[in-house]
């Protein structure tokens, strides 16, 4: 399994720089988004797993875009019409979820790897 990752703040702004109108089909890539990002191997998200309980999609590979971006609410508001348009059920994914506890510090480093 593959997850792409973007943060973003939501702006109420119409200024086309804020504006995609597709976020639903994957990651925003263009000059100015997704050209820092983070790959790695890891899990899943949410509360129902842990350092104790791994998800059985395991492994998951991340691909996380590192620059918190702004997104006008209209594209965000488009997202969320299109997830509610889908043959499949996203009323699970249309509300804020929580987030589960960071891994313990043993497992972790602050050494970043760059193939470049």
């Amino acid at each position: 399994v593959g997850v792409e990752g973007q943060v973003f703040t939501i702006v109420n702004s119409d200024a086309p720089e804020y504006q995609n109108y597709d976020l639903f089909h994957g990651a925003w890539k263009d000059s100015t988004h997704w050209s820092d990002v983070a790959k790695y191997v890891g899990s899943t998200t949410g509360t129902s797993r842990d350092n104790e309980v791994c998800s059985f999609y395991s492994p998951i590979t991340w691909q996380v875009d590192r620059t918190c971006h702004m997104v006008s609410a209209k594209s965000f508001d488009l997202m969320c019409k299109m997830m509610k348009e889908q043959p499949d059920d996203f009323t699970g994914d249309l509300h804020p979820h929580g987030s589960r506890v960071l891994v313990n510090d043993k497992w972790t480093t602050a050494h970043i790897w760059d193939r470049q």
